[in-house]
């Protein structure tokens, strides 16, 4: 099997953790005859020559290389960020991973109708356009059930991409930024919550629930792209960060007392800060996977978690040491906070207790995404294209720009 890895989107989540810890199990597969990674030029820094085997040709693009140019000799087509981007027009199966989910769930200052509606037209394209679409839960393939009942609904496949023990592999783009030399010291106990300052990822609630927890000797610690700028006095472009910045003042909540924002920090800052922590804490009101909790169970640590579909279904089996919260209820997430701290002892030996790891590695995630690749060349025959092609650039560029809007405004 020749597979063409088709990356023209610059991205540093999802897309970049399978274009490492993924292309590299790939690669590795008997069934694998080459790859050619097709990635954007920005990561030519971060995914040198030699990042991955023999197999892996590397190609540098960018979203107006055309896919003629390198797909000719593989025999499929493999999009690891479909979003914003024009659906491969070419002969040989494509299948696409969907990352983003959460705007599937619409939350935040962009839930109007139209742009609801706009990321429904985007979700019947691509599961009409692709030849399989790659889902990571079973709430994100009932969500695409709702948008599209059972149309096209069989090329939806799931496939989970939390894998145990944490890959400590990933190339991060860490080597690219000024960071500290060492973690900075946290002098008191805390609760750490690693996020960017999305709306979705609920600092307002969170900060509110700050205010009204019992135990303030504890602090809550932010690390994350945006972080840096929680609780500053100036305005920033970002809408939602000046109401959180606000809100933070009308609380009389202070720096360096009650929280700590970080700004980014390394994997291995990351790693530090994880393993000095009480707890992770994550009222996220919606989210793919939600990453840090599998890595906070896999370090055995108590975890205050959003009691959302998604997150019930991939860790509520996994750990006893989960306190589930309304990511609504301040009050709620409050009590949680105060019952950890009061618990923390007797839960970090119930987590390490319970923590059975997800039973998957990179190698197995790798393995069936082989199997869906080869079930699409198998199967593959020309897919049903739902709009003339001018009408479907023009949702695709109305998408983009939503998306890119999203990415700003969340710093």
């Amino acid at each position: 099997m020749n597979i063409l890895f088709w990356n023209p989107t610059y991205v540093l989540g999802g897309g970049l953790n399978l274009l490492t810890n993924l292309l590299d199990q790939i690669s590795q597969h008997p069934q694998v005859t080459s790859i050619t990674a097709a990635i954007h030029k920005d990561y030519e820094h971060l995914l040198p020559e030699g990042s991955w085997n023999a197999k892996v040709r590397r190609v540098l693009i960018t979203p107006d290389t055309r896919i003629e140019s390198v797909v000719s000799q593989n025999d499929v087509v493999y999009m690891t960020w479909p979003h914003g981007v024009d659906i491969p027009n070419v002969s040989i199966p494509t299948v696409c991973i969907y990352q983003d989910t959460i705007l599937l769930d619409a939350y935040g200052f962009h839930t109007t109708r139209s742009f609801i509606e706009e990321m429904e037209r985007a979700v019947r394209h691509c599961v009409m356009g692709y030849s399989t679409v790659i889902v990571t839960s079973l709430y994100t393939q009932q969500r695409f059930r709702d948008i599209l009942g059972d149309e096209g609904i069989e090329r939806v496949v799931v496939l989970p991409h939390i894998a145990s023990p944490s890959d400590p592999k990933m190339l991060s783009h860490e080597r690219s930024l000024a960071t500290p030399a060492s973690t900075p010291l946290i002098p008191q106990p805390y609760l750490l919550y690693p996020s960017n300052v999305s709306e979705h990822k609920n600092h307002l609630a969170l900060m509110l629930a700050l205010s009204k927890r019992r135990r303030k000797d504890v602090q809550l610690v932010l690390c994350g792209y945006g972080t840096e700028s929680i609780g500053h006095q100036e305005l920033k472009e970002n809408p939602y960060l000046n109401r959180l910045n606000k809100s933070i003042r009308d609380r009389g909540l202070q720096t360096d007392i009650d929280y700590r924002a970080l700004g980014y920090v390394s994997d291995e800052q990351s790693e530090d800060l994880l393993s000095n922590a009480l707890g992770l804490i994550m009222p996220t009101r919606a989210e793919g996977m939600g990453l840090p909790i599998h890595e906070a169970i896999e370090r055995g640590l108590p975890v205050i978690a959003s009691d959302i579909p998604v997150l019930r279904e991939h860790y509520d089996s996994r750990s006893n040491a989960i306190l589930w919260v309304d990511p609504d209820c301040p009050a709620d997430i409050a009590e949680a906070w105060d019952s950890l701290c009061e618990r923390s002892h007797s839960l970090k030996s119930l987590a390490r207790a319970t923590n059975l790891g997800s039973g998957v590695s990179w190698a197995d995630i790798a393995s069936r995404t082989v199997n869906i690749l080869d079930e699409a060349i198998q199967t593959h025959r020309p897919v049903l294209r739902i709009a003339p092609l001018k009408r479907r650039r023009r949702w695709m560029k109305k998408i983009e720009k939503s998306i890119k809007k999203l990415w700003r405004r969340a710093g």
